[in-house]
């Protein structure tokens, strides 16, 4: 799973998304098999109860490492659109 930030200590530890107040991005495939796809709901979930506002891209029978060049490009462009999103200031927001 990758996210902007560590996701391990984030998962591994109940107060880390008890403080997280941040927009996420969640990009997962779901073949991971170095995480448990599990802990994407579990996370999604513990965000949606804190009221964070998240983003997910689950792509199906991929791995971490993307290994179609199509995934990467989509999961390169949900990003960029994500931060055009999130990081502009309020009068350029899209």
């Amino acid at each position: 799973m990758c996210i902007i930030s560590g996701l391990r200590s984030i998962n591994s530890e109940s107060r880390g998304v008890a403080n997280w107040r941040f927009p996420v991005l969640v990009v997962n495939g779901d073949d991971y098999r170095n995480v448990p796809f599990q802990q994407t709901i579990d996370l999604v979930e513990k965000l949606r109860a804190q009221n964070v506002a998240f983003e997910e891209l689950i792509i199906p029978d991929e791995i971490h490492d993307l290994l179609r060049w199509s995934d990467w490009v989509r999961a390169y462009r949900a990003t960029a659109e994500f931060f055009d999103r999130t990081l502009a200031a309020p009068g350029e927001r899209q």
